[in-house]
């Protein structure tokens, strides 16, 4: 995960777990002052990716802040916004378990007699 501004590089990290700690940056010319992201809640739902946000805002070590946002679902079903009781958020029967048999046709090659 790469947090950018004016190709400027913030924060560089990768994420783990199903909650895993908050992605913290520093507020330009307030060194003291971070803004952090704190995802929670994070599952895959076949073939998405669902997380709940929250915003936390610190002085030092202490949080000065915090907002809750809803949860996003991003993935082969589009980019949705849900509310954390929705779940995945898609109905019972659609999630991908990778069991299912792939629908193609059988080409079978003629040999060519010259």
């Amino acid at each position: 995960m790469v947090l950018a501004i004016n190709k400027r590089v913030l924060y560089k990290n990768t994420l783990s777990g199903k909650n895993p700690a908050p992605v913290c940056v520093p507020v330009p010319r307030v060194p003291s002052i971070k803004l952090c992201a704190v995802f929670s809640n994070v599952y895959f739902t076949g073939r998405n990716l669902h997380m709940c946000i929250d915003m936390e805002g610190r002085w030092k070590e202490t949080s000065v802040f915090k907002m809750s946002y809803d949860c996003i679902r991003i993935g082969a079903n589009g980019v949705v916004m849900l509310k954390p009781e929705d779940g995945g958020g898609l109905p019972h029967g659609t999630f991908f378990t990778g069991d299912e048999e792939e629908d193609y046709d059988n080409v079978e090659e003629e040999e060519d007699d010259v």
